[in-house]
């Protein structure tokens, strides 16, 4: 092999890197939030799990009628940090107490779920998670979405898809393990 040929394949083989970094870096945030939620699922249970997707649309819910997010957004201050630090606070704690109320009551630890379905459903969660923090937590204060992303979660028509996207997700991937 000559030096021309040896050059040629280090600069193939790096501009693939860099255009798989490139890729990857425009949807970070998309991916460490899926790894997460794919770890929750398959470390803690998948009935945990469940109860948290559950739990993300009840806190939804909560934090949409709270009447005094807009009073404890402006006494924090008006800057857009502030009111995405307060509203993602907000809405941790409208998400958790349910949480602890659908684990108590739910029987979804009979769930199966594959690897590729779990997989799928934490993707489709982060998705939701994201656009829910974009579209209704004022997280355009504290993160600038790369434009890849951003044409995923910026058209307000989209928010409804994704919303409902971890829920078709679970009625496509969901089965019930059989009981002898």
């Amino acid at each position: 092999m000559d030096l021309n040929s040896l050059t040629a394949v280090q600069q193939s083989a790096t501009s693939g890197v860099f255009e798989v970094w490139a890729v990857v870096g425009n949807f970070i945030a998309l991916i460490v939030l899926a790894l997460f939620l794919f770890l929750f699922c398959y470390r803690i249970g998948k009935g945990p799990f469940v109860s948290l997707v559950m739990a993300l649309y009840v806190g939804y819910a909560i934090f949409s009628v709270f009447p005094y997010r807009d009073l404890i957004q402006k006494g924090v201050g008006t800057a857009p940090g502030y009111i995405a630090g307060v509203s993602i606070i907000l809405y941790i704690i409208a998400v958790i107490i349910p949480y602890l109320i659908i684990r108590k009551v739910s029987a979804s630890d009979f769930i199966s779920l594959s690897m590729t379905a779990q997989l799928v459903l934490a993707t489709l969660t982060a998705g939701f998670v994201l656009a829910l923090a974009h579209h209704a937590l004022s997280l355009g204060g504290l993160y600038d979405y790369p434009a890849p992303l951003a044409a995923a979660f910026d058209p307000s028509y989209l928010f409804f898809w994704w919303f409902i996207a971890p829920l078709a997700g679970f009625l496509f991937f969901t089965g019930r393990k059989k009981s002898h």
